[in-house]
């Protein structure tokens, strides 16, 4: 799999070799998806750009929190295309503000995030998504002090 992923980086997302590849992944593993609740309950976001038909996330964290940020990345190795970027803005008090940031591929397997986190199109929370959904390592993606990691 990480051969066939370094033989796409840089094509185009319509490419026949990238389409291929995720093709070839099916849903997120059990770490990932129980990550991925603590995660979304905290500061990551999903999105679609074909009207639901396929979600990606998306992250970003403060420079003081990079290797969170490059630990989660490497969690959702698989699933990315691009390497973490960093972004650099002027915040309203005119101080310099540098965040890391990443994404996934919009894949089928983020679906099942977007039924328990989409409500109307925004970030809400299923009903009983904490007691059916929430276990003890998402739990722990939900509240992680980055510098643990």
């Amino acid at each position: 799999m990480k051969k066939m992923k370094n033989s796409i980086i840089g094509l185009g997302l319509n490419s026949r070799l990238v389409n291929e590849y995720k093709n070839s992944l099916t849903k997120l593993t059990a770490d990932q998806f129980q990550a991925s609740i603590g995660l979304m309950l905290g500061d990551a976001s999903l999105q679609s750009q074909n009207k639901g038909k396929t979600h990606r996330m998306k992250f970003e964290w403060g420079n003081k929190n990079k290797p969170y940020l490059m630990h989660v990345y490497n969690l959702f190795d698989e699933w990315v295309l691009s390497p973490a970027h960093q972004k650099t803005r002027i915040s309203p008090k005119g101080n310099k503000v540098t965040n890391w940031a990443f994404q996934t591929i919009s894949h089928l397997a983020f679906n099942e995030l977007a039924e328990l986190f989409l409500i109307n199109k925004k970030k809400g929370v299923a009903n009983n998504l904490i007691r059916d959904h929430l276990t003890e390592k998402g739990l722990a993606y939900w509240f992680s002090l980055p510098l643990v990691f």
